[in-house]
């Protein structure tokens, strides 16, 4: 019998669960053709439905050494490593498919999916953007690449297929949000306004989108508007969490009565999510804060921070030490610039500091500026350097693997993202995420004409503005004493680092002294990147238009000093972090 005919039919008895048919059929085919990868595949597929997982890998690895170049099996190979777990030799074989067939489109989808299990997601991206291009009309295809482009790549590039994937699915509420989402990160938050409005023509009733209206139209600097959508958010679902949370934030701007009952209410709700009880209580606080009641305001935060931890973990101290040490390590002396002659100038200026220290404050006195934009905080810096993840390296160690070519590439990046709203004219472009200071050694590879500046503010100020902040899920430092004075002591060693080895300009800045001396402090910092004083540096708060930051509406308003020593109404209970402060020595 012919061997292509007994392939056929122990095919069909793997197929039809005739496992001692099939099992026969094998071997004699494996006695006729023990070389060939398609008999291999069989006996491999054989044995793991017989629950031989062991056996059939042996076979598998056969087939795969046997193997001819054919993108079809090779990827029928890849499928059989991925049942059997063995996602490094899936992702080798779907690998070897798309080398040899480039418009090989289930190869790249299949090979993004291994990547992405194995948590390797900038690859991952990669392929998932060839299979689209490949095949832009796959919706399967297209949905997945949305959700990797937001959560792994830089903003710019993942707005037009989010863009398309909201313009197919015109009443599905998470299409419409997640464009809202980019366009937000962007800082389109005018655009997003406008696009929510369109969305919610089609879902009048959709509370999701009212809530994130109201969001943007914060970043926009419209209060009574941005009430509006909150209390339709709230009307839509009751008891939300949310739009409550939000109209307390803007209680100070505009009345909401009832609100701080309402935020009661629900936190008595033993069975409130922790995520919801963590957002009610930031913003029970502030109110209670703003009223003049510490006890009540301090009692909300510990709640808040509490179901905060329940929610996303606690503070990894030993993984910050390490970090540090691994970038100390990484340089040791002078070894953070390219310095390389013919670079054409970036005009780049990042502000760095703890959060809640002056940061959005100095961006705006520059933003005012009419040579400058002030960008916003930027997620670019952090991305790249996820980015460098060569040999299994993290970005310290695989910073010094990079090439003059590859530095102009991300650098161009960067700037195509920091620019994106900028006017053309414009020689000064700021990037105002605080954390930054953790990438200052490769921020200053990308750009030789960097310009640094350091906010620094009392850390018991910090330290409470931070306790008080509902920030991201990616910051636990921010839900405890301890993990908020390590960070800042994080801060300190890594800026005494950079100011002993990059050869990158570098100015600190107090917040105390820029709110007592505005026009000195404000002088000393246009004059530090090289800008001619204009009066308007001091006016930054009249005429805001978007700001993308927690202290959005405090940005709006003159420079005052009303927040300089409002540590003290909570000393007591900052005890702890007076403790570890002090041992830490930023005390």
């Amino acid at each position: 019998m012919e061997s292509n005919v007994l392939l056929e039919r122990a095919r069909q008895a793997i197929a039809q669960g005739h496992g001692r048919a099939a099992a026969d059929l094998l071997r004699m085919l494996e006695t006729q053709q023990p070389h060939d990868p398609h008999v291999q595949e069989l006996l491999a597929i054989h044995r793991l439905k017989a629950g031989d997982a062991a056996g059939s890998l042996n076979h598998l690895q056969l087939a795969v050494e046997f193997a001819h170049p054919d993108p079809a099996f090779l990827c029928g190979l890849a499928r059989l490593a991925h049942a059997l777990g063995n996602l490094e030799l899936a992702q080798e074989l779907f690998q070897r498919a798309v080398n040899i067939d480039d418009t090989h489109v289930d190869g790249w989808w299949l090979c993004a999916h291994v990547q992405a299990a194995r948590g390797l997601w900038l690859q991952a991206l990669a392929s998932l953007r060839r299979a689209y291009e490949l095949c832009r009309g796959d919706r399967k295809i297209l949905e997945k690449l949305v959700d990797l482009e937001l959560d792994h790549g830089l903003p710019d590039d993942g707005v037009q297929v989010v863009q398309q994937w909201a313009q197919l699915n015109p009443f599905q509420v998470d299409a419409q949000l997640k464009l809202g989402v980019v366009l937000g990160r962007l800082f389109r938050h005018d655009d997003a306004v406008v696009h929510y409005r369109q969305a919610l023509k089609k879902l009048p009733d959709a509370p999701d989108l009212w809530m994130a209206l109201g969001q943007s139209l914060e970043y926009v600097g419209d209060a009574q508007a941005c009430v509006e959508a909150y209390r339709r958010a709230l009307e839509l679902r009751p008891g939300w969490a949310l739009p409550i949370a939000g109209l307390l934030d803007l209680t100070r701007k505009v009345s909401s009565e009832g609100i701080l009952a309402k935020a009661y209410e629900a936190l008595a709700d033993q069975g409130l999510s922790n995520a919801d009880r963590a957002v009610l209580g930031y913003a029970v606080g502030k109110h209670e804060d703003a009223l003049g009641h510490p006890a009540a305001a301090m009692s909300a935060w510990k709640m808040a921070n509490a179901a905060r931890q329940r929610q996303i973990g606690a503070f990894d101290t030993e993984r910050l030490l390490g970090l540090l040490e691994r970038t100390e390590a990484a340089f040791p002396d002078h070894a953070g610039t390219m310095n390389e002659e013919g670079c054409p100038p970036s005009g780049m200026v990042l502000i760095v500091g703890m959060p809640r220290s002056g940061t959005t404050l100095v961006e705006q006195i520059i933003h005012a500026h009419t040579q400058a934009h002030g960008a916003g905080e930027l997620l670019d810096l952090t991305l790249l350097a996820n980015r460098l993840d060569a040999g299994g390296k993290e970005w310290p160690e695989a910073s010094h693997d990079l090439s003059v070519t590859q530095c102009a590439l991300m650098a161009r990046e960067y700037l195509r993202s920091a620019r994106a709203r900028a006017d053309p004219e414009a020689i000064r472009i700021v990037d105002k995420a605080p954390l930054n200071f953790f990438f200052l050694g490769l921020a200053a590879k990308l750009f030789p004409d960097l310009r640094v500046i350091w906010c620094r503010r009392d850390p018991r100020d910090v330290a409470l503005s931070i306790y008080a902040e509902n920030f991201s899920l990616d910051a636990p430092f921010s839900t405890c004493w301890d993990g908020i004075a390590h960070y800042q002591s994080a801060e300190s060693r890594l800026m005494a680092l950079w100011k002993k080895v990059l050869r990158v300009p570098m100015l600190e800045l107090s917040y105390e002294e820029m709110v007592a001396k505005p026009e000195e402090q404000a002088r000393r910092l246009i004059d530090f990147i090289d800008l001619e004083w204009q009066e308007g540096c001091l006016r930054f708060h009249a005429g805001q238009s978007v700001v993308q930051t927690p202290s959005r509406w405090q940005v709006r308003e003159a420079v005052h000093t009303r927040s300089v020593a409002r540590w003290r109404s909570y000393q007591e209970d900052m005890e702890p972090f007076m403790s570890h402060a002090r041992a830490l020595g930023i005390l």
